[in-house]
């Protein structure tokens, strides 16, 4: 896939995904996509290298995330509703239907996750340290060759 080829996402993935999807909401959708997309190559880098599958799946879990969210009160969290000695309340997770990657979209697209690598500052092929014949002991420590004298 060429940096140029994002895949397009379109309001029909978005349906098959979601088939409550309100009637009505296409365009707002497609908006909604074209931002998702947006923010996809800006948290992932190497989208360019992901399935087209993956992409999808995610910009379209962001986009219902996000409409699912408008059916309340703009910037409400939580809403009460008390009838004599009843009472319910309910806290929504996404009260301003901003578009987000949750911890398993991040780990779809491969975003978020820490690497580490070890490196032989001391390889006995050498540069004149460590190995044979040089007068320097050598230690091994986690995959690392300490000199020491």
């Amino acid at each position: 896939m060429m940096m140029d080829d994002f895949p397009e996402v379109t309001v029909e993935a978005l349906r098959a995904r979601w088939p409550d999807m309100p009637p009505g909401s296409e365009e707002h959708a497609r908006v909604l996509l074209e931002d998702a997309g947006v923010l996809i190559r800006a948290a992932a880098p190497g989208w360019f290298n992901l399935p087209a599958e993956a992409i999808t799946i995610v910009a379209c879990r962001m986009v219902k995330r996000a409409m699912a969210a408008g059916a309340f009160v703009e910037g409400a969290s939580s809403l009460t509703q008390t009838a004599g000695p009843f009472n319910q309340q309910v806290s929504f997770a996404n009260p301003n239907g901003d578009l987000y990657l949750s911890r398993a979209e991040k780990k779809l697209l491969g975003v978020g996750s820490q690497r580490a690598t070890t490196i032989d500052l001391f390889p006995a092929s050498g540069c004149g340290m460590g190995g044979e014949g040089h007068g320097v002991a050598q230690t091994p420590v986690h995959g690392f060759t300490l000199g020491l004298d």
